[in-house]
Order: C-alpha cells, then structure tokens, then sequence
C-alpha cells in the first residue's frame, strides 16, 4: 500500500512532465496575463491586493470608455469626406471663383484641358445655375446642415445665405462628383 507522501510525489511529477511537455503553449500565452501554476498548491497562492485589481479595473473602463469614444467619433464624422467636399465646392462659389467651382463639381481640377467630356452640363449651364443670376443668387454664407448616406453616395444639406429651403447636393461616394438631390 503506497503512503499518501508518495501519491503526492508522483503527481507533482507528472505534472513537472506535462509542465515541460506545454512549455511552447506556456510561452504562447505568457503575454496574456494567464500564470501557470505547476506544482503550485491552494497554500502557496499569491496574497490579494486590492490596489493591483483596482488598477486592473481602472484600465478596464478606460479601454471600454476609449473604444465608446472612437466609436463615437467614427459615427458622427462618416460622411466627412463627402461633407468636405460640399464644404470645398461652397467656398468657391463664396469667392466668386466658379471655374474651380465648376472643377469641384465634376471632381476634376483640370476640366479644361478636356471640356468635350463635359458636353452634357456645360461651364456656361453651371454659371446659369450657380452663378450671381442662379436659383441661390451670390453665395454670401454657408455652412452644412446635416448629410445622410445612401447607397451610392451621401447627401448633404447646406444652409445658404441663411435662407429657410436648404440645398441638397449628392456626392458619389465612388469619385466624389456632385450633382443637385432632386428630393
């Protein structure tokens, strides 16, 4: 009959040989936080401190909090880009400069070094439509009042010369043109 010393001796044993057995998994997991205890008893655990776990939860709510605030942030800002760009066709409009205007409209700083392939909407129907005797007359002011994604582009609201009825312009999310939203 073996003694209960014996029994003992034998496991932790075994144990040593699954310890060196898992010693590639060890390493594997060691930057997680996960400890192994072979040959370790209940007795010889680590005493509790209560300053460590409230650092640990600390870091916890800020992780959680930082993650809550980027996700935030990436929602509100979604449209930037396509919001930037109204913003971008806006301002030149306000200048009086309706070439670039014209440039941003089709997404094509170069416009005229090929104005056959605007032969559909053309510089002189833009100035009829955006310039001083257009629908908005001289653009004094602008800002953007609010923008939507769609399937294929975003629209944008603007506010313009702080009039009540807003102008919605369609961006193409694909190459960034303009266009007026019918709706």
């Amino acid at each position: 009959m073996k003694r209960r010393s014996d029994t003992d001796t034998e496991d932790r044993e075994l144990f040593r040989g699954f310890g060196t057995f898992f010693v590639g998994f060890g390493n594997f997991f060691s930057g997680s936080g996960i400890r192994y205890a072979w040959g370790m008893t209940l007795l010889d655990a680590q005493q509790y401190d209560p300053a460590k776990e409230k650092r640990r939860k600390f870091k916890i709510a800020l992780t959680v909090a930082a993650v809550l605030v980027l996700a935030v942030l990436g929602w509100m800002y979604r449209n930037w880009p396509e919001e930037h760009a109204v913003d971008r066709f806006f301002d030149a409009l306000q200048k009086q400069d309706y070439e670039q205007a014209y440039g941003i409209y089709f997404h094509d700083p170069s416009w005229r070094q090929h104005v056959q392939k605007y032969a559909q909407y053309t510089y002189a129907d833009f100035y009829r439509d955006w310039g001083p005797g257009g629908e908005w007359g001289l653009v004094k002011s602008h800002r953007t009042y609010g923008s939507a994604s769609t399937k294929d582009g975003v629209v944008v609201e603007v506010v313009v010369n702080d009039r009540a009825d807003r102008a919605r312009m369609f961006v193409q999310k694909s190459d960034k043109t303009l266009t007026v939203y019918p709706y």
